[in-house]
C-alpha cells in the first residue's frame, strides 16, 4: 500500500522538510492502522525549508511493516527558488507513482490542496484508485480563492473511496455512493498509571490553540468563571508572548470561585501524563463554517487518557463514532459549557480507554474491507 502524506521521522529532522505538523499524530496512527493490514510505503513530497544545502532522497524504516520514502531536495533563498523546489518535489511524487503503481491500485492520499491536480491526473492517466483521507475542507478554514474553493469541492469526484473523521463531511460533500471509513483521529490509549490530583477538587483541562480567533481557550476560561469553588481549570497551550499575555489577562480580570491556571505548554509523554491527572477534558471552540467539517482531535487525546469530555453540539462530533461517549453543550451559550461541565462531574466514569481500543479494532476491520 502507498500512503501519500507530508510526514517525517526523527532521523531526518535536521533536513527541516515541510511536514503537516498539525496532522502528525493522526498520520502516525493511520500508518499503524495500514501496516496492521499490509506493508506500507509512506511517500512524503516535502521540500527542505533550509535556505541552503542539498539533501538526498532516501528510504527510512518506520516500523517492521512501514517505510518512509522522501525525494532529493535543496535549500533555496528566493521566491523563484521556492517555486522550483516545490515543483521538483511534486514531479518526484508524480513520476514515482506513475512508474511504481499498477492500474486499479488503491493509493491513499492525505488531502492536500497542492496535490489535488496530481491526484485527478493520475486517476485518469494511470487508472489508480485514489482513497482520499479527507480530514477537513481547507477552504472552510483558510482564506483561499473562489477558484480553489470550487476546485476543492469538486476534485474529490475522482476518488474511489474515502476516509472521513465523521459523516458530517461526507454529507456536506454529497457523497453517498462510494466506499468510506470513519476515522476521527488517533484511537490511541495513553496509560502511564498516573494518579488523579488528590486535593478533592474537580480538575478540568483545556489543551490546544490559544489564538483568540479560534476562541477555545477563552471559552473555557469564561465558562470556568461560572463554576464554583469545587473546580480547577487548567489551560495548556503554546503561543506568542502576546497570546499568552492575553490568556493570563483573561484569567485575572475577574474574581472567580473556581481556580483557573495557565500551566504552559507540554508535549509528548509529559502532556499525556499531565492531562491524565484531570477528570474532564474541555474541547471548547468557536463556531464557524469549519465547525462541521473538521473534527476536534483533542477529544480523542482526552478519552485516551481516561477523561470525560465536554464538547460543542456540532455535526462533526454528532456524526462521528464517539458521539455516544461525550457530553455536548449548546455552542451558542457560554453558560451551557459550565452546566455541561457540572453534569459531567456528577456522571459516572466510563472506561474510555476500553472504548478507544474497541473503536481501533473496528476501524482496522473497516480499512481491511476497504482494501480487500
Amino acid at each position: 500500500m502507498k500512503y501519500i502524506a507530508f510526514y517525517d521521522v526523527p532521523e531526518i529532522n535536521a533536513e527541516k522538510r515541510y511536514v503537516n505538523a498539525a496532522a502528525r499524530g493522526v498520520i502516525e496512527y493511520m500508518i499503524d492502522v495500514f501496516s496492521s493490514i499490509t506493508t506500507v510505503e509512506v511517500l512524503s513530497p516535502g521540500r527542505t525549508l533550509h535556505k541552503k544545502g542539498v539533501f538526498h532522497g532516501k528510504t527510512v524504516r518506520i516500523s517492521e511493516n512501514a517505510v518512509l520514502k522522501i525525494p532529493f531536495t535543496f535549500g533555496v533563498k528566493t521566491r523563484v527558488g521556492r517555486i522550483i523546489s516545490l515543483l521538483w518535489s511534486q514531479f518526484w511524487l508524480f513520476f514515482y507513482l506513475l512508474f511504481h503503481t499498477k492500474r486499479g491500485e488503491k493509493v491513499v492520499f492525505y488531502h492536500s490542496l497542492s496535490l489535488m491536480t496530481m491526484i485527478s491526473f493520475l486517476e485518469k492517466l494511470k487508472g489508480i484508485k485514489p482513497v482520499i483521507e479527507f480530514r477537513e475542507i481547507y477552504s472552510d478554514i483558510n482564506s483561499v480563492s473562489r477558484r480553489l474553493t470550487k476546485k476543492e469541492h469538486h476534485y474529490y469526484q475522482c476518488a474511489y473511496a474515502f476516509i472521513f473523521p465523521s459523516d458530517a463531511i461526507r454529507i456536506i460533500l454529497g457523497i453517498d455512493n462510494k466506499p468510506y471509513a470513519l476515522a476521527p483521529g488517533a484511537y490511541t490509549v495513553h496509560d502511564y498509571g498516573e494518579q488523579r490530583f488528590s486535593d478533592g477538587k474537580i480538575h478540568c483541562v483545556y489543551a490546544g490553540n490559544l489564538r483568540r480567533e479560534k476562541g477555545g481557550a477563552f471559552l473555557a476560561i469564561k465558562a470556568a468563571k461560572l463554576l464554583n469553588e469545587d473546580y480547577v481549570v487548567h489551560i495548556l497551550g503554546n503561543g506568542s508572548v502576546e497570546q499568552i499575555e492575553a490568556i493570563n489577562e483573561e484569567i485575572n480580570n475577574t474574581k472567580t470561585k473556581s481556580k483557573i491556571i495557565y500551566d504552559g505548554f507540554y508535549s509528548g509523554e509529559d502532556f499525556y501524563r499531565f492531562i491524565s491527572r484531570c477528570q474532564i477534558g474541555l474541547a471548547t471552540q468557536q463556531t464557524g463554517s469549519f465547525s462541521n467539517t473538521s473534527f476536534p482531535s483533542k477529544i480523542l487525546s482526552y478519552m485516551g487518557c481516561g477523561l470525560k469530555v465536554v464538547c460543542p453540539n456540532i455535526d462533526s462530533i454528532k456524526e462521528s463514532p464517539i458521539s455516544d461517549y461525550v457530553n455536548m453543550y449548546d455552542e451558542k451559550r457560554v453558560a451551557s459549557i459550565a452546566e455541561t461541565i457540572d453534569l459531567s462531574a456528577k456522571a459516572e466514569f466510563a472506561d474510555y480507554r476500553k472504548v478507544l481500543r474497541e473503536l481501533d479494532k473496528e476501524l482496522k476491520d473497516q480499512i481491511g474491507f476497504l482494501f480487500s
